[in-house]
């Protein structure tokens, strides 16, 4: 038994969890790991295995699920905590993945996106936790550097477009979506959400995956949302949603459309850079078979008229995800 096998059964028994089943549940794109725990009278949880050298403390995902819970929302409830082990046990929401019940049925995607962003128009009404960091244009923008220093490192023309594409990249988002005075829950999507049929209105709605939550700009998590990288979002969803968002925030089609454009081009760039990343340093090449849908959201982004100081940019600077520029990352 490996070291921190023996740390994870010790936390167990001292939790009370020592009786419990384990199942391994398929982890996302960090060092974190996941169990689901049953014990013999059924009561069930989830075991977080986040060491603390490779993750930001538990501590941050704690702070961040009770101030959801404070605001009305659904976040899982912590039952036990080891912070110096980087451990915990949560509440189980089940496995009523908002992606999957989509996917099964496509007729619910739009019901089950529109009771998503009603999520989201509240979290905007609420006031931020002082403790998260400010989103500015100014971060958002430094923070996509890794998409040329990790996707672009193959590509010649890259580093010569880095520093101008970024410091281009900050203006638009300066003039387009300036706005930080939101919780952004920042990895926002369909797998991260959980369909609760037992809870009414938003409390239907359970979050996980929110410890790198940030104070952003009010649309930020809906452009996460409706850009997914794992799966398509209907056309017919996008579009419904866009107008409730704009029609309750009291916007304007005409300006949300580059703002909309701008920062899905930000979170998208800083996702293709992570997910080579991913490939060259973590051997996680399943996240390549992603990049070309990433790549498609960037394209639609910088065909907007307002970023045509940008399109340039991106295409001189970036190159295109063929099947040959993608095995150059298959290590």
């Amino acid at each position: 038994m490996s070291e921190r096998s023996e740390s994870i059964t010790g936390f167990l028994i001292s939790s009370g969890w020592a009786d419990a089943t384990r199942t391994t549940i398929t982890g996302d794109a960090s060092n974190r790991r996941y169990e689901r725990l049953r014990k013999p009278d059924g009561q069930i949880g989830i075991l977080m295995d986040a060491p603390v050298e490779t993750n930001v403390p538990i501590k941050q995902f704690i702070d961040v699920s009770n101030w959801l819970r404070q605001q009305g929302l659904s976040a899982p409830t912590c039952h036990a905590v080891d912070h110096n082990g980087g451990l915990a046990v949560f509440e189980d929401f089940g496995a009523n993945i908002v992606a999957g019940l989509a996917d099964q049925d496509p007729a619910r995607e739009l019901d089950l996106y529109r009771t998503t962003l009603d999520v989201l128009l509240h979290l905007g009404n609420c006031t931020p936790m002082s403790e998260l960091l400010e989103f500015t244009p100014e971060h958002a923008a430094g923070i996509c550097n890794i998409a040329f220093e990790k996707y672009g490192r193959f590509h010649p023309a890259t580093h010569g477009h880095q520093d101008l594409t970024l410091a281009v990249l900050q203006g638009l988002l300066e003039h387009h979506a300036p706005e930080t005075n939101t919780v952004a829950l920042r990895d926002f999507h369909a797998e991260n959400l959980i369909w609760l049929p037992d809870r009414n209105g938003i409390r239907s709605i359970g979050l996980l995956d929110f410890q790198d939550a940030v104070v952003a700009h009010p649309a930020y998590d809906l452009v996460s949302l409706l850009t997914d990288v794992r799966r398509e979002v209907a056309p017919e969803t996008k579009a419904a949603l866009v107008e409730k968002f704009v029609h309750a925030t009291g916007r304007s089609m005409d300006a949300f459309g580059p703002t909309f454009a701008v920062m899905s081009l930000q979170r998208n760039l800083r996702i293709l850079g992570v997910f080579a990343r991913l490939a060259l340093e973590n051997s996680k090449a399943s996240y390549l078979d992603l990049i070309p849908r990433v790549w498609r959201h960037i394209d639609e982004a910088i065909q907007h008229p307002m970023l045509a100081e940008i399109e340039p940019l991106v295409r001189n600077g970036l190159p295109v995800p063929t099947k040959d520029t993608l095995a150059g990352f298959r290590v």
